[in-house]
């Protein structure tokens, strides 16, 4: 889908559910989260949450679809159980992204976005100085622009090609 989907545990009827679900509609509490999407939670409370996710650690590349169709953001996750930089993404080179769009103009270039912790961020591969440079930079070199572990990231694509392979590699967690 192209659209958020906004869960909450309803306390009354003592399950999770859809923002715009009555209490006839199916329980949401087997809502399939994909691992390639990213999640945002939103804290309504004032105590501390602690989210454990369970899992291993992936030996190859994760694998993600790009969705979305010109100039639309899709949120990922890179899979990545420690922190990383924009050049060890590198997400510029064909074999993690098909056709991605580098520029040393912004406004022609496919932009990353990541969350520095009170905003997001925004990048683009700027071909002609060959490194990532945030969009209003002037220029500063951002390859070494730490991404933390288990933020997710918003990939825009400027020139959305329906015959284009729309799979995104992130890199191997383990060597």
């Amino acid at each position: 889908g192209s659209g958020w989907k906004r869960y909450y545990f309803n306390t009354l009827w003592n399950r999770w559910a859809l923002d715009s679900d009555i209490e006839v509609d199916a329980s949401r509490n087997h809502a399939l989260l994909r691992p390639d999407r990213g999640i945002m939670i939103t804290r309504r409370g004032d105590t501390p949450l602690v989210v454990a996710v369970v899992g291993r650690v992936l030996a190859v590349p994760h694998r993600a679809v790009q969705l979305g169709n010109e100039n639309l953001q899709s949120l990922l996750a890179t899979m990545q159980p420690g922190d990383t930089t924009l050049g060890r993404l590198a997400l510029q080179r064909s074999d993690r992204v098909a056709g991605w769009r580098s520029s040393s103009d912004p406004a022609q270039a496919d932009i990353l976005s990541v969350w520095s912790g009170a905003t997001w961020l925004s990048f683009f591969y700027n071909d002609s100085a060959a490194y990532w440079q945030r969009v209003g930079d002037s220029g500063s070199n951002r390859d070494e622009f730490v991404i933390r572990a288990g933020v997710p990231v918003f990939m825009q694509r400027r020139a959305a090609n329906p015959n284009l392979d729309r799979i995104v590699t992130f890199p191997a967690s383990l060597p």
